[in-house]
């Protein structure tokens, strides 16, 4: 549950300047009268994103909630502070790139949406650290990743994987790996040894073998929950 009224004040440490004035809202009409201060906002809309929206150049928060939208329609090159992204819609079948590329965002999170092709834009860049797209229905990602190297944390949970993509290999910073529930059979351990930085990858729920478990088991030190 949103722990906020439709407005709410908080105070922030900005270093040097002391304290900072930092205004919660899940109303973006009350956001709208305040500008300024409103830094994190959390809406439910339907079909579109208001175009208002993109008024508030000073957020840094933004969670979305949906029932029906199923694009990013919008000029959110204008929300250049926005650190945070949480978008849920299950009509929303793609990932924008228009959000991708936003110069400051470090989470992205299309959980729950029902995203079936990922794609990323030549030339793109991020600045991405934590991307969430558990709960939809990916079975592959773009082989050009090094576009989002940035990525230390994925969460590909309940999707449709087969096997662990190669294109994670170009993740070099990736220290997190998430792919519970999907649909592997085997798993390409050298390609999980070749990813350097990893600390932490979790494949519960899959379809593996006893056997295949077992060899798991033995060659990464993997201790499954589902037994």
């Amino acid at each position: 549950p949103w722990p906020y009224d439709e407005y709410s004040l908080l105070f922030g440490n900005s270093g040097k300047s002391g304290l900072i004035l930092m205004a919660i809202y899940k109303s973006l009409k009350k956001a709208l009268e305040d500008i300024e201060n409103a830094t994190t906002l959390k809406i439910k809309t339907k079909e579109s994103l208001p175009s208002n929206l993109f008024k508030l150049i000073n957020l840094t928060d933004l969670y979305i909630q949906s029932s029906e939208l199923d694009n990013l329609a919008g000029d959110f090159s204008h929300l250049t502070n926005l650190e945070t992204l949480y978008i849920t819609s299950p009509s929303l079948t793609l990932v924008p790139n228009t959000v991708l590329s936003l110069p400051r965002l470090k989470t992205l999170s299309l959980a729950g949406c029902n995203i079936n092709k990922f794609d990323i834009q030549i030339g793109a860049r991020t600045n991405i650290i934590s991307l969430l797209l558990n709960k939809n229905n990916i079975d592959s990602l773009p082989t050009n990743l090094e576009h989002i190297e940035s990525i230390e944390s994925l969460n590909l949970n309940n999707n449709n994987f087969t096997q662990i993509p190669n294109a994670l290999l170009n993740l070099i910073k990736l220290k997190s790996l998430h792919l519970d529930k999907n649909h592997l059979k085997e798993l390409d351990i050298d390609l999980i040894i070749k990813l350097n930085q990893l600390k932490i990858i979790s494949i519960d729920g899959n379809l593996f073998s006893d056997k295949e478990k077992s060899r798991i088991e033995y060659e990464i030190n993997y201790i499954f929950s589902d037994v």
